[in-house]
């Protein structure tokens, strides 16, 4: 069974770093079916890597090689390959909250916060988990040193 992610959601959060018509492109379709086919047990680094990967192709096919975008503010950017994890990162919040403290096991969460450097499931650890004095000093210093508003963020507000 698919997990309901809403797509106006993975929408939001793309639209905050790619601009709102990319968002509301295939780009942001094709990282919402991407989530859907998450299984509890599954491997989080596997799909991380499949969400950055799919978002460099889909916006490579849009943009073509000098992956230029127009902001809606009238500023144009070029996307950098060190944005895709960290975008992928930002969809995973809204995995994580779809699934909710009991689809998502704190233990399967923390590890791969740890092994993979999640800004957001730490961000979610800290939120949603109960977590013990030296997990939660732990989490807060790394937020704190690798994205210093990540420590208070919400795990959909983006972090670069």
């Amino acid at each position: 069974m698919a997990i309901a992610i809403p797509l106006d959601r993975v929408q939001q959060v793309l639209a905050i770093r790619i601009g709102t018509a990319l968002a509301h492109s295939g780009v942001g379709t094709h990282a919402a079916e991407r989530l859907r086919h998450y299984r509890v047990g599954d491997d989080l680094s596997a799909l991380c890597e499949a969400l950055r990967d799919g978002l460099f192709r889909d916006l490579y096919a849009i943009l073509g090689p000098q992956m230029r975008v127009s902001m809606p503010d009238g500023r144009t950017r070029r996307f950098r390959m060190e944005e895709f994890p960290l975008l992928a990162d930002e969809l995973l919040a809204v995995l994580f909250e779809s699934l909710g403290t009991t689809g998502m096991p704190k233990d399967t969460l923390m590890a791969f916060a740890m092994t993979s450097g999640s800004l957001c499931a730490m961000r979610t650890l800290m939120q949603f988990y109960p977590l013990s004095s030296a997990e939660k000093t732990l989490l807060e210093r790394i937020l704190r040193e690798n994205a210093p508003q990540a420590a208070t963020a919400s795990p959909n507000q983006p972090l670069f």
